[in-house]
């Protein structure tokens, strides 16, 4: 059946308008399907790119997060070094004033 004849049938019997029209909607594209195929190829040929450069990325990013970890290290590294400095600082003054409160 043609589109012509579908939507003849359509007009015909109304309570299948749905039908026809799905039927007719499914003739149409029929040539588009080798497009739609073509199209879908084509997009995993980029997907497939895209997956390619993320895992020539990978070693790149292992390097910034090793260094970000060494980064943090520092950080933390030098905090501790900053309290036990204040740590230290604030046991000297204790001692000193414990001191002049002696004499």
């Amino acid at each position: 059946m043609d589109n012509e004849a579908l939507k003849g049938f359509a007009k015909t019997y109304p309570l299948t308008n749905d039908l026809a029209t799905n039927a007719s909607f499914r003739i149409a594209n029929k040539s588009d399907s080798c497009k739609v195929h073509n199209e879908l190829c084509d997009l995993l040929v980029k997907i497939r790119s895209i997956v390619d450069q993320l895992d020539n990325l990978q070693p790149v990013a292992n390097e910034v997060e090793a260094m970000q970890a060494k980064s943090l290290e520092r950080e933390l590294e030098r905090r501790d070094s900053h309290e036990q400095f204040r740590s230290e600082k604030s046991a000297w003054t204790d001692i000193r004033k414990s001191h002049c409160a002696a004499y």
